[in-house]
């Protein structure tokens, strides 16, 4: 096997809960009263502009929430703070994240789907600078997972080989194309599978 130098990871559904899953936005549509379909309609079309940084925050409340609610009913400031408040660390993961850092064997990257200020949000909240060495999202790559330029351009960036890769993800489509490139993958399904799979590649690596 060849050594793995560097780890990609996801974070929403990893590390933290998803940033903006669907089941959010169940919760945002219950919460302010809005039509779901019709919401979701709105979402969908402007999310592909709004996780490349395309678009930013406030404009996407203007295409979806503020669209297809009341005229006064719903405040932009309470939008984003219910945004916002969706976010928490999955602690069990977490510490499987401070001992990969705390090792020091590996150079850590963030590969995610994000928005601009919501991801911005996270990493502070959770001080993820504190693990990552590398945050590569969708909204700075202007690309998201699962196209292969995502991958592409990380490894452009970082200018590292796919065998030397490692790429940690809990949705299967995500890891389809790395697996291809010949990347190691890694899929999610718990902290304890997560600290066996990442042992595995850092031991036979030493």
């Amino acid at each position: 096997m060849h050594k793995v130098k560097t780890l990609f990871c996801d974070i929403g559904g990893v590390f933290l809960t998803n940033g903006w899953d669907r089941h959010a936005r169940r919760r945002l549509v219950t919460e302010f009263g809005l039509d779901w379909a019709a919401f979701e309609r709105a979402h969908q079309q402007a999310l592909g502009d709004f996780e490349r940084g395309r678009m930013d925050e406030n404009e996407y409340w203007r295409q979806t929430a503020l669209a297809v609610a009341r005229p006064g009913s719903v405040r932009l400031k309470d939008l984003r703070a219910f945004m916002r408040a969706q976010s928490a660390p999955l602690d069990a993961s977490m510490e499987v994240l401070r001992e990969i850092t705390a090792e020091g064997r590996l150079r850590l990257v963030m590969l995610n789907n994000e928005s601009r200020e919501l991801n911005e949000y996270r990493i502070e909240q959770f001080a993820l600078h504190r693990y990552f060495d590398t945050f590569l999202s969708s909204c700075y790559l202007d690309a998201r997972k699962p196209e292969p330029v995502m991958f592409q351009r990380a490894i452009q960036i970082l200018q590292c080989r796919p065998e030397h890769c490692a790429f940690v993800d809990d949705r299967l489509e995500n890891l389809e194309y790395p697996r291809q490139a010949g990347w190691h993958t890694v899929h999610f399904a718990g902290a304890p599978a997560l600290r066996s799979s990442l042992l595995a590649l850092t031991g036979a690596a030493a």
